[in-house]
């Protein structure tokens, strides 16, 4: 099944909504939470807000963007449980492991994008 445009566009839109509230949320009512959460909430509202537009989307940098997108998610939330007590030191191992493998697939697609290898199937 493939989600059209207009779909894609307001599942997007309405999931950076989501995350823009969660940070607001966070900032002023939770009181005094890690830096690295607000970071990643933030993020995640600027990216999904981003791509609620089909233009952003169609752009040849927007797997690059991706790429960068989900490193940083990754890196912060590795930042973020490191710090946090009571999460075993297992699970914040393995987080850092796929904030590596995630930095790893940047570096790929910013050579694809660099030798403008980067196909987008239709």
């Amino acid at each position: 099944m493939e989600i059209t445009s207009p779909v894609w566009s307001a599942l997007a839109a309405v999931a950076a909504l989501l995350a823009a509230a969660g940070t607001v949320g966070f900032v002023f009512v939770a009181g005094a939470v890690d830096p690295a959460v607000i970071a990643m909430l933030a993020l995640c509202a600027a990216f999904l807000g981003a791509s609620a537009f089909s233009g952003v989307r169609a752009h040849r940098a927007y797997g690059l963007l991706n790429a960068g997108y989900v490193a940083a998610l990754f890196s912060l939330w590795y930042l973020a449980v490191r710090s946090s007590p009571g999460v075993g030191a297992t699970a914040v191992d393995a987080i850092g492991v796929f904030a590596v493998l995630a930095a790893g697939g940047l570096v790929v697609e910013l050579y694809s994008y660099r030798r403008a290898s980067h196909r987008r199937p239709e």
